[in-house]
Order: structure tokens, then sequence, then C-alpha cells
């Protein structure tokens, strides 16, 4: 989508393009995922019978997965928390999911960066994964992870 805005904007001649984005572009790139996880929450909670609620699973995985390391979301007034509860709610929902266990992955991903250092958080997360998924791809590794936040945290 964005290359065709390029492609009509520049009349497909190469160089750099100067566009006007309005002050709170990435203001905007933000309300419209925490709003679209808000409405797809509301037809998990109140019609999960909906055709819709299976295609709800990917769209919560991919706008929690860009909530909380898309690098259009970062910066100063950042809220990745959102990310968190977008991928969390998909797991509750999708317990069976092929994504349910890296929702729970990314979470304690997240938490456990050099920005946030939150490694109970994180621990707790990647302990989820090993009780709830034991089959999972990522158990053995979050077990191991588990294991370095809990190091990290005793460190100080």
């Amino acid at each position: 989508m964005i290359r065709n805005a390029l492609r009509l904007l520049t009349g497909g001649r190469p160089g750099p393009v100067h566009i006007n984005l309005p002050s709170n572009f990435a203001t905007q790139l933000v309300a419209r995922e925490e709003i679209a996880v808000e409405r797809y929450r509301w037809v998990l909670e109140n019609a999960p019978w909906s055709p819709h609620a299976l295609a709800i699973e990917g769209r919560l995985f991919d706008a929690g997965r860009t909530l909380l390391f898309g690098e259009e979301y970062g910066g100063f007034f950042d809220d990745r928390g959102r990310g968190v509860q977008a991928l969390e709610t998909l797991q509750a929902h999708f317990r069976t999911s092929d994504h349910a266990d890296d929702a729970l992955k990314l979470v304690g991903d997240y938490f456990a960066t050099d920005d946030v250092e939150e490694y109970s958080e994180a621990t707790l997360s990647y302990l989820r994964v090993v009780d709830e998924y034991p089959d999972s791809e990522w158990a053995e590794r979050c077990l191991w992870l588990a294991g370095h936040c809990r190091l990290l945290m005793a460190n100080g």
C-alpha cells in the first residue's frame, strides 16, 4: 500500500520523496491498532460464535507483535502494554492455537528486553509456556529463559 502511494506521488521517478505527514501520524497508527484490538476483544467476549472470531486470531497476533516490537510504535510516549494485552487476549481465547505459545513467548521477550527489565513478569510468561504448552517448540528455550531471568533478578 505504501509503495503504491509512493509510486503515485513520484510518478514513478526515482529519487528522494518529500511527504508532509501530520505531526500526529505515529499516534494515529497506534490508535488504529489499539482500536482494532479493542474491537477484536469485544467480538471474542460477546459473540464468540461469530464467523469472524476465527479470523481474529491471526490479526490479534499480528497487532500484538507490531505494537510490542514495531519501530513505528516506539519513542518517548510508546504504550507497548497494548501489545501485551493483545497477545494475552489471543492466548486466553485461542488456547489451542498455533499462535498461543508464540504469544506468551513474545510477551516474555518484551518484559525481558533491556528497555523494560521486568524479569519477574518475563519469568511468569516463560513458565506459562512450559506449563501450558509442554510440547511447544519454545518449551525448552522458555525454561532456560525463565532461569536466566531469575539469575538476572538475583544479581540485581
